[in-house]
C-alpha cells in the first residue's frame, strides 16, 4: 500500500526530557518532558501523552566485557504500563508518575521504552521515542567462565577451573561483596526456549536440576577469581549460579 507524501507531517514541537539514564528501583518512575516550539517558545498549556513499556534487555557494564550479569533461570515478561495524559505548564513541562513495582523475577536490568506525544490545539501532534534502563536491583553480580579444552570446549572436572566473578552497583561502579556460589547438575531432559538472543534464552524445568553444593565467597573491589572444583570426575551439564544476598540479584551460566 502506497503512502502519500503529503500525509506525513514533521514535528513542530521539540521534546526534551528531564530523567536519569537509569531508573532506580528505590525511586519513583516519574519522567518529565519539556516541549518547545521549533522557533523556541515553550509549548505551554498543551496536552501531553506518555506511554511506557518495560521489557528484558541484556545487562552489560563497560569495564566488565564478557561477564554474564543475567540469570537465565529467571524471566521477566514484557509489560505495558498505563498510558497517561498531562498538560504542560507555562514552561512547557509536564511530569508523569507511573506505578511500577520492582519485579523479583527480573534476570537483570530492564529496558523502559517511552513514547510521547504533544498535541497542538488543532489536533496535530509531535511525537518522540526514547528508551532508558530500569534497575530492579541496587547491585549486580556477574560470571565469566572461560571455555575448557575438553570435548566441545567443556571444563575439566578432574582439575580446578578459574571462574571470574564481578560485583558492581547499578552504574557499574566496582563493589566488594560477599556472595553465594551454587552448583547444580542438569539432567539431559532440560530444554530451552527463546528467539536466539541471550536476553530471552531461558532454560526450563526446575525439577530437572540437582543441587550439588553452595559456598560463600568474597569479591574484592569489583573482581575476584573463584576456584571451581568438582568432588570427583564426572560429566554432564552444570549450572553455576552466583547470588548477592543483599540486593537479591543473581547471575547464572551453563
Amino acid at each position: 500500500k502506497s503512502l502519500k507524501i503529503e500525509t506525513i507531517k514533521p514535528n513542530r514541537i521539540r521534546v526534551d526530557y528531564d530523567m536519569p539514564e537509569v531508573f532506580s528501583s528505590g525511586a519513583k518512575l516519574s519522567p518529565v518532558l519539556k516541549g518547545n516550539w521549533l522557533y523556541g517558545s515553550p509549548a505551554a498549556n498543551l496536552k501531553a501523552r506518555m506511554e511506557l513499556s518495560v521489557e528484558n534487555m541484556k545487562t552489560e557494564f563497560p569495564k566488565f566485557e564478557g561477564y554474564q550479569f543475567d540469570d537465565r533461570t529467571k524471566r521477566f515478561w514484557d509489560k505495558d504500563l498505563e498510558q497517561q495524559d498531562q498538560t504542560t505548564n507555562s514552561e512547557g513541562r509536564a511530569t508523569f508518575n507511573f506505578k511500577f513495582d520492582a519485579p523479583s523475577d527480573a534476570p537483570g536490568m530492564l529496558k523502559v521504552r517511552i513514547r510521547t506525544k504533544v498535541f497542538e490545539q488543532g489536533g496535530d501532534f509531535s511525537q518522540d521515542f526514547i528508551s532508558r534502563k530500569y534497575s530492579p536491583y541496587s547491585s549486580y553480580v556477574g560470571i565469566k567462565l572461560d571455555r575448557g579444552k575438553n570435548w566441545i570446549t567443556a571444563v575439566n572436572t578432574e582439575e580446578s577451573n578459574a571462574v571470574s566473578l564481578a560485583a558492581v552497583d547499578a552504574s557499574g561502579k566496582p563493589l566488594s561483596k560477599e556472595v553465594t556460589v551454587e552448583l547444580y547438575k542438569l539432567s539431559w531432559n532440560w530444554w530451552w526456549e527463546g528467539d536466539g538472543n541471550d536476553d530471552v534464552t531461558q532454560y526450563i524445568n526446575a525439577s530437572s536440576q540437582s543441587f550439588v553444593w553452595s559456598k560463600k565467597f568474597n569479591i574484592s573491589n569489583g573482581k575476584s577469581v573463584f576456584d571451581l572444583k568438582f568432588d570427583k570426575p564426572t560429566w554432564g551439564r552444570f549450572l553455576l549460579k552466583v547470588t548477592d544476598p543483599k540486593s537479591g540479584h543473581s547471575s547464572s551460566q551453563i
